[in-house]
């Protein structure tokens, strides 16, 4: 019978900075629901609620070193770092231009930067009608269904 490899316990250091700060924004959306309307709450605290849980058992497994072992990622960098300057774009951008005009901006940017393949006339169309689709129907979720005000913005509204 084979050798099997013997398997060191690490913990990924990077996996708990990342894991506690999303602690403390799950912390922090769970605080900043209690002064919220019963309806208008029940969002963070289920999601914060959620994460929090989640987030403490991968940070039990991190700190005991049980967590899976690190992939060495494919693809490319810099397409992951325009994306995490998108995302923060987009957050900045919520309260000037609202929550319809940056959504639509942020996700024909992530549209561009996934773009493999070029976009051939009927592909560009096809997303863009998809696009403009999800962010209606999260908008309209969010407003009507879990009565959640989303910002409207200064610029255009």
């Amino acid at each position: 019978m084979p050798d099997m490899p013997i398997q060191t316990r690490q913990r990924d250091w990077g996996a708990i900075v990342v894991t506690l700060c999303l602690m403390a924004v799950a912390g922090w959306a769970l605080w900043e629901a209690q002064r919220m309307s019963e309806l208008g709450k029940l969002f963070p605290i289920t999601f914060g609620g959620l994460m929090l849980t989640l987030c403490s058992i991968l940070l039990v497994k991190q700190l005991l070193g049980r967590s899976t072992p690190r992939l060495e990622l494919e693809g490319s960098m810099p397409r992951r770092a325009l994306l995490v300057v998108v995302m923060i774009a987009w957050i900045a951008l919520l309260p000037v231009l609202g929550f319809v005009v940056a959504g639509l901006l942020g996700f024909f940017a992530i549209m561009a930067i996934a773009g493999h393949d070029g976009w051939p006339l009927p592909r560009l169309l096809r997303f863009v009608a998809i696009g403009i689709a999800v962010v209606a129907l999260i908008a309209w979720i969010f407003q009507h269904l879990l009565h959640v005000p989303l910002p409207a913005g200064r610029v255009f509204f």
